[in-house]
């Protein structure tokens, strides 16, 4: 990570400036600058989560000589009165966002405004003041120790007018008759051979309702988020309860049994994924990272990694989190939005569509992809680590590697296609068929959710088309006849067999009806299984609490999703000894086994120990995909492999344009003098059409 060397003699620059300016003008000066290197000094355990965030311990030392320069000398008060202002405080700031930064703010004020907004709008803002007025008396009464009815003077308050649905029967919306889970199955359609079965419905388990995205974890758990604050929190309801909910199937008979509520405040979770030492969530501006420290299976522990996600529309916001070979997320963001996050690398930003990767082991966010896309709620990798995205109009099913050059802010490249056939909208979840419980002949299939008109899942044949990839439409694996049914993510569980979470509602859509429309539905959800009875279900690995060696050992299973938790499993075991491991663990392979060396380098990348002669050999694969994937390994740590200018050149000079683009994408991120040089080399041999613009996007920068 930076050391932040550079950057200090830039911030002690500006204070000297700022206060010589500030003494000019007779205003007030704070040397915020000064303190904080106090801070950092004299503290024990560290002031900040990556040496520039400060993280709680780090504020809680600021604060109190911060309000001293701000205001003077602040009275001296016991512990429990200032933990009980500093709520009071807390309180504020909850509602005083709700207003400054308002989610759906592209509804309150801007492009979405009409037709809807006025009709609830005006009303919440006017209430959300008169609320955050009265926490300001709060606050000032708690300070002086005097009683506060806060909940009598919230009742006086503004009263928000009822809003009239706008429902009305059609293709889009469903019907304002729920079925009960049970009968809802019935009119799932599968191919023949195939078997669905309802895991979970909000029946058996009322907090199962919105259901937005699921995983299962390492225990063989299935996760899922709950949206039912969705569109967002409306001022004067009760706060938010959105939910991460863990099911189990303890009795192994296909149905949920028991349910764990791991965190139950949170607001619009779009999108989550499960680390080795806790949980990445999307809370809005938001991306953090929840802890259950003391193993009871609720989170205890909280950290706003970064904000300034943009989410003035909130389903476009960061969302279908999906980790890499090496643990870092994807995170899509829709289109209207413009990210502005600050980091220890320098300010990251992002306009309209796209995607940021961030690599928990250091600490590092980039802006991944830029695309003139609507929506991507779906990513996803291939055995060989290739990502795709699908998106919402049209749709789009895409390969995301040519369009991660270096974006330029402001400048959205095309996504083609690859979809040949078959193509709905609006789509949300994205799975590769991988699973010895499926049938050999599907094996490699991607599968695309669609939850308005055709409600179930397309299924096409992924397969390679020169450089790229092209699809042929295989079937629909499930289709619903219930006009509610809006299947929303779907992913394989340990046994083979295919899970997916169904949103269920009779209104579908964001700007299509009003935020806070009657018929928006906050209570139903279900969660479906689908199995192929003739084949054997697959045994679930031992994932949780294994031997690094008896991990690197699932390495060689063709599941993909046991391969995806057990390199997860590993990344929080001790990262030399998993080097050490791996070095063992691929000298017992055989030349037929590069695939499985393959995964063997990302576990290396992972552990934050990149193995280079590894890397080396399998780049001169003889087998394109191999050396593809090695080839995006190489670009992402460049400046620490010794020969990785050589290595890139050899990368640009390969026969395989899959393999060429990633020096390229490489070059982008280089200096461009340095750059130039590696384009020039890929140039010389033919450039694919799909690849035009990543060499103009390049060229641009």
């Amino acid at each position: 990570m930076p050391n932040g060397a550079e950057e200090n003699k830039n911030l002690a620059l500006y204070t000297e400036a700022m206060r010589e300016a500030a003494a000019a003008h007779g205003i007030r000066f704070v040397d915020a600058y000064s303190l904080t290197e106090t801070i950092y000094k004299n503290k024990e355990s560290s002031a900040t989560q990556d040496g520039f965030l400060l993280n709680s311990e780090g504020y809680a030392a600021l604060a109190e000589p911060l309000a001293t320069a701000i205001f003077g000398p602040v009275q001296n008060l016991d512990r429990s009165a200032k933990d009980k202002i500093k709520a009071a405080v807390a309180e504020k700031n909850f509602l005083w966002i709700e207003d400054f930064k308002i989610p759906n703010g592209v509804h309150v004020y801007g492009r979405r405004y009409n037709p809807y907004g006025p009709e609830n709008y005006p009303h919440e803002l006017k209430k959300v003041r008169e609320m955050t007025a009265i926490r300001d008396e709060y606050i000032l009464a708690t300070a002086a120790g005097k009683d506060f009815d806060l909940g009598a003077r919230d009742a006086k308050t503004y009263k928000l007018p009822p809003v009239k649905t706008n429902y009305k029967v059609s293709k889009k919306n469903g019907t304002t008759e729920y079925l009960k889970g049970t009968e809802s199955k019935t009119k799932i359609n599968v191919p023949e051979g195939y078997k669905v079965e309802l895991f979970a419905d909000e029946n058996r388990f009322p907090d199962l309702a919105n259901p937005v995205q699921m995983s299962f974890d390492n225990k063989g758990r299935l996760w899922v988020a709950t949206m039912q604050s969705y569109p967002h929190y409306r001022i004067g309801d009760p706060r938010p309860q959105d939910k991460l909910l863990i099911f189990e199937d303890t009795d192994n008979d296909g149905k949920a049994d028991k349910q764990i509520t791991w965190a139950n405040d949170l607001h619009i979770p779009i999108g989550f994924e499960i680390a080795h030492d806790g949980v990445y969530v999307s809370q809005g501006a938001n991306l953090v990272f929840l802890q259950d420290t003391d193993g009871d299976d609720s989170y205890d522990k909280k950290t706003v990694i970064m904000s300034g996600f943009d989410d003035h529309d909130t389903h476009h916001a960061i969302s279908a989190f999906c980790a890499d070979p090496s643990g870092a997320i994807h995170m899509a963001e829709g289109v209207f939005l413009h990210s502005n996050i600050e980091t220890a690398y320098g300010p990251i930003r992002g306009s309209n569509g796209g995607f940021f990767r961030y690599q928990p082991q250091q600490k590092k966010l980039i802006r991944h992809a830029q695309f003139s896309i609507p929506n991507p709620w779906g990513i996803a990798f291939d055995d060989y680590g290739q990502e795709f995205f699908l998106h919402t109009s049209g749709p789009s099913f895409a390969w995301t590697v040519p369009g991660t050059a270096r974006p330029l802010y402001g400048v959205n490249v095309k996504s083609p296609d690859l979809l040949t056939s078959n193509q709905v909208r609006p789509t949300s979840g994205l799975e590769f068929v991988s699973s010895r419980h499926f049938p050999d002949e599907v094996q490699g299939d991607v599968l695309i959710n669609n939850n308005i008109g055709f409600l179930g899942a397309k299924q096409h044949k992924v397969m390679d088309d020169g450089a790229g990839f092209t699809t042929e439409f295989r079937q629909d694996l499930f289709r619903s006849d219930d006009l509610n049914f809006r299947p929303t993510d779907l992913e394989f569980a340990p046994d083979g067999s295919l899970y997916f979470v169904d949103w269920h509602n009779a209104l579908i859509g964001h700007m299509q009806h009003n935020a806070r429309d009657p018929m928006r539905d906050h209570e139903h959800g279900r969660i479906y299984r689908i199995t192929y009875p003739s084949r054997p279900l697959v045994t679930p690995a031992k994932i949780d609490g294994a031997s690094t060696e008896e991990l690197l050992e699932l390495l060689k299973l063709p599941e993909y999703r046991t391969r995806y938790r057990a390199k997860r499993e590993l990344r929080g075991h001790d990262a030399t000894k998993v080097h050490e491991a791996v070095k063992v663990f691929v000298k017992a392979l055989t030349p037929d086994q590069e695939r499985i060396a393959l995964e063997a380098l990302w576990v290396t990348w992972g552990a934050n120990r990149l193995d280079e002669d590894l890397l080396s050999k399998l780049l001169s694969s003889g087998d394109h995909r191999i050396r593809a994937a090695a080839a995006n390994v190489l670009r992402f740590n460049t400046s620490k492999i010794a020969n990785a200018d050589a290595l890139l050149k050899k990368v640009a000079k390969d026969p395989h344009g899959r393999v060429r683009v990633n020096a390229v994408v490489a070059a982008s991120w280089m200096d461009k003098s340095k750059g130039k040089d590696l384009l020039e080399l890929a140039k010389q041999s033919e450039t694919p059409d799909s690849f035009e613009q990543t060499y103009e996007v390049f060229e641009k920068g």
